[in-house]
């Protein structure tokens, strides 16, 4: 340490004449006051070493240095993206840049920034080359006082040069108030330049623990030698343009669709055998019926009274014959013989239509559609529609093409099915039929692919929906985008100039 500076690093007790030659000629009283000296200094480090942030270091240093110095505002503001943001000011005030005061404090900043070097106004009579102090002189123009701003440097690195000056991390600003304010002389600025360097690292130390992984990782790799840096890039630069190239030129499996859902192979609807009411529904969509298994039940009563009726019915035309017959009257007996027939007929027809009131499930299926849990003792009409159902593990995908891609779509391709109610699994297709007619959906063309699931889970089930792909060859991917977008040009082309 420079014995002249051991003065103003040994106490508080600095005046307007500490640019004057140092006082302590006694070696004994030197090695006093630079071990005083370093004593201070050290326990500013000290209290940066027990913060847990950067920002808290920052603070306990401005509070500090005010304390030991008897200043009336210290600040400090670190340098980011080439501009000083993070302002931290003592006695708790608020660093906001838009306040006028913190605006004034950070063009002073900058301005002994932008010079590399430590500022004071007044300036130093020991000052060995003039420095700009616009900003400071702008600062004390009205109020009078001193102000001085030094430099924190940034850590060295390892294997750095150290006769190199270090590149500035940020800006400490001192400031004393009022025209009889003591002076800030070139040995007080030594000593804030010593705590500087002494509270730099603990700083930058904290800084880079907040920092993020991916800065971490940036800095490490600008941090390599020239040599082995140059040619880890050109690897890394190979590497990924190799991987680029087999990515775009590699053939790969090329794929269209769209929307699918999944329906029964064939569907079986049951109608109301007679007109009547409802009496009973047994099943629901999405049950599992058995063959033979009862599904739904009409009322039995009108056709019971029905059958009774034409029983009675018949026992007359019957009579009637008979008599006919006694009393050998040929037309009569036709009559009566054409009445009995008609009435045997339409008991039959009672009777069958008795047979069919329990309607029961003719294969294994699912209820796909019919809910008639709802409607029981509401009237039907002969021919009415109530369930539908579906055989059980036979099954057909339909998937939307776009009317774009349907030329490329034939019979036997393969594809895969997602359903989102089977997400974990991927299903297996192969075509079976196009459509020759286009359906619009949602303001576009688009052509429906019956397909067939090769080995479909038990989970599966009509009304299922998802995503269909069918695979109708391979092309790389360059070789697919630049087949797109000269279709997608020629389409253009064609509504602009027909």
């Amino acid at each position: 340490m420079n014995p002249a500076l051991a003065e103003p690093l040994a106490g508080p007790h600095l005046d307007a004449s500490a640019d004057a030659p140092s006082r302590l000629a006694d070696p004994v009283e030197l090695a006093r006051a630079q071990a005083a000296a370093f004593k201070r200094l050290l326990e500013v480090q000290a209290a940066l070493v027990d913060a847990r942030s950067h920002r808290q270091a920052a603070a306990r240093l401005v509070e500090r240095l005010a304390q030991l110095l008897r200043y009336d505002e210290v600040a400090v503001a670190f340098l980011q993206g080439g501009r000083l943001q993070g302002v931290v000011r003592s006695g708790g005030a608020p660093g906001d840049p838009s306040l006028p005061e913190v605006r004034e404090m950070l063009a002073v900043m900058h301005e002994s920034l932008d010079q590399r070097a430590s500022v004071a106004t007044p300036a130093p009579l020991s000052e060995a080359l003039p420095r700009i102090r616009a900003a400071q002189d702008r600062m004390l123009d009205e109020r009078g006082g001193s102000v001085a701003c030094v430099l924190l440097s940034r850590p060295a690195d390892e294997g750095s040069d150290a006769s190199r000056p270090r590149e500035p991390a940020g800006v400490i600003c001192v400031r004393r108030h009022g025209p009889q304010a003591r002076r800030i002389g070139s040995r007080e600025i030594a000593w804030l330049e010593h705590a500087a360097a002494f509270a730099s690292p603990v700083l930058g130390l904290l800084a880079e623990r907040e920092r993020s992984l991916r800065w971490r990782l940036l800095q490490r790799w600008a941090s390599l030698p020239g040599a082995r840096h140059r040619r880890l890039q050109a690897a890394c630069a190979g590497a990924g343009a190799l991987a680029l190239a087999t990515l775009l030129l590699w053939p790969m499996a090329h794929e269209v669709g769209g929307r699918a859902r999944v329906e029964g192979a064939v569907q079986r609807v049951m109608v109301a055998p007679a007109a009547g009411f409802l009496k009973q529904a047994h099943v629901r969509p999405g049950d599992t019926v058995k063959a033979g298994q009862l599904l739904v039940e009409l009322a039995e009563e009108d056709l019971l009274l029905e059958r009774e009726r034409l029983a009675s019915q018949s026992v007359q035309f019957e009579s009637a014959l008979a008599e006919a017959n006694a009393k050998s009257d040929r037309a009569q007996v036709m009559i009566q013989l054409a009445r009995l027939q008609q009435a045997h007929a339409q008991l039959a027809l009672v009777q069958s239509q008795l047979e069919r009131i329990r309607l029961h499930a003719p294969f294994d299926a699912v209820i796909v559609q019919g809910d008639l849990s709802q409607r029981l003792g509401a009237p039907l009409k002969e021919g009415e529609e109530l369930l539908t159902l579906a055989p059980v593990g036979r099954y057909r995908v339909i998937v939307e093409v776009d009317e774009h891609d349907i030329t490329r779509v034939q019979q036997g391709q393969g594809g895969t099915l997602a359903l989102a109610a089977l997400p974990w699994k991927t299903l297996a297709l192969t075509v079976r039929h196009v459509s020759p007619m286009a359906t619009t959906v949602e303001g576009r063309n688009v052509f429906e692919v019956e397909a067939e699931v090769s080995d479909p889970p038990a989970e599966l089930r009509p009304g299922l929906s998802g995503s269909g792909r069918v695979e109708i060859g391979q092309r790389a991917l360059l070789v697919g985008w630049g087949a797109d977008l000269a279709r997608t040009l020629r389409r253009a082309w064609w509504k602009l100039w027909g």
